[in-house]
């Protein structure tokens, strides 16, 4: 089993260093490039602990923080690239691949766990 994981990276709000889309650089050098980013990511997911009580509407979700699950070696492939004529906006579609860091997750978190959450579909108004 897979844990779920959807997350936005946005290098442009980093506050280590600058970032900058070029045009010449190896990563936007043409229409579908591959790039390393040596990105880690820790994830943390909220497991709903009483999900049958929350679909029943006779408590409210009890929340408990789990993780973090560490993802590194994050390579990204970026397709269909297209730079604006005067290269003040890029287009593209970008996929990030990870491995899963299973040392440094958190003790007692594995690949394997079950992560209870609910969509607003189930949630009574």
């Amino acid at each position: 089993m897979s844990l779920p994981l959807a997350f936005v990276y946005v290098p442009a709000l980093s506050t280590s260093s600058d970032y900058k889309i070029d045009k010449g650089d190896k990563c936007w050098a043409s229409k579908n490039t591959t790039c390393e980013n040596n990105l880690e990511a820790h994830i943390y997911f909220w497991n709903v602990t009483n999900p049958s009580d929350v679909l029943a509407g006779t408590a409210p979700p009890n929340l408990v923080e789990v993780g973090p699950y560490v993802l590194s070696n994050t390579i990204n492939k970026r397709q269909n690239i297209t730079f604006s004529s005067d290269e003040k906006e890029v287009s593209f579609v970008s996929t990030l691949y990870a491995e899963a860091d299973v040392g440094s997750f958190c003790s007692g978190c594995t690949l394997s766990d079950e992560v209870r959450s609910f969509s607003h579909n189930l949630l009574k108004t």
